[in-house]
């Protein structure tokens, strides 16, 4: 399984350049060790996390 598009809360839909890595690592927000992706979104290197207990998808959102 491989991220394809990353659609945001307002609705705003960014596409994934490339997936360059996929592997275990803890994210920060969750207690579990999810799959972590590192994507090329709009050529930066970003992060999303997928959890395959609860089939879900995450990103962590930097505080202001």
């Amino acid at each position: 399984m491989r991220p394809i598009e990353l659609k945001w809360q307002d609705g705003e839909v960014y596409l994934i350049d490339r997936v360059r890595f996929a592997e275990r690592a803890p994210a920060r927000v969750s207690a579990i060790l999810p799959i972590r992706y590192t994507c090329l979104i709009g050529g930066r290197e970003k992060y999303l996390y997928f959890e395959p207990e609860k089939m879900q998808w995450f990103v962590e959102v930097a505080s202001a």
